[in-house]
């Protein structure tokens, strides 16, 4: 498929757009890697660094942070409901698919990925910056909720559906962080309506008592 055929093709930008915009004040460019040192050692100029286990996760739960964090952690990287954020990363975007998935979760509307992510970026011999970026402080309304029955699949909930959807009305990606890629692929690029993300991955499932497996 080219990006003219993609169901959402603003949704995936190029390398040349982000330097486009980088100055752009409706934009905010995000950078969340599985290494979270990696920022630190050079990252697109005006790029801001979401920890994926520190910032988007509960600290004391196995679970995301609440509304309330997460209109926090919007505030604190500067950015309201109408900006434009695009995620970067290492592991092709893997992280950065995560962070993505995480912030529709609480609504945010204009999401974007930064195609082939740091590595393009690095291979394409971009400017890089040690500088961290400072923004003012803004108010993020506290979102109402989280949006966990409409992309986010449960064992209890969901599984028996999962194994049922060969029409694909429902697709459940296995692999936690990294099935994140393939749900934003089904629904940006692809066009599915109704996905849904197993976020608790095979670290769940693998250490349920008895869970059933299948052997290829």
């Amino acid at each position: 498929m080219s990006p003219t055929e993609y169901a959402h093709p603003e949704s995936l930008v190029s390398t040349e757009w982000v330097v486009e915009h980088l100055s752009d004040p409706q934009v905010r460019i995000i950078e969340s890697n599985e290494d979270v040192l990696l920022y630190d050692t050079g990252h697109i100029p005006g790029a801001v660094h979401i920890d994926w286990r520190r910032d988007l996760n509960d600290q004391t739960v196995r679970d995301y942070i609440d509304p309330k964090g997460f209109a926090e952690l919007a505030s604190r990287i500067g950015i309201t409901p109408e900006t434009t954020v695009v995620f970067y990363g290492d592991k092709s975007n893997w992280w950065a698919c995560y962070a993505l998935w995480v912030f529709s979760l609480f609504g945010h509307k204009d999401l974007r990925i930064a195609n082939g992510g740091r590595d393009k970026w690095i291979a394409e011999k971009r400017e890089l910056t040690r500088e961290v970026p400072t923004y003012a402080p803004t108010q993020y309304p506290v979102p109402p909720g989280r949006a966990d029955d409409k992309i986010r699949a449960f064992t209890k909930r969901h599984w028996r559906k999962a194994r049922q959807a060969s029409h694909l009305s429902t697709y459940v990606p296995l692999v936690g962080e990294r099935s994140s890629h393939t749900w934003f692929v089904l629904t940006k690029l692809l066009g599915f309506e109704d996905v849904k993300n197993y976020d608790g991955s095979w670290t769940e499932w693998g250490n349920k008592v008895r869970a059933p497996i299948q052997k290829p």
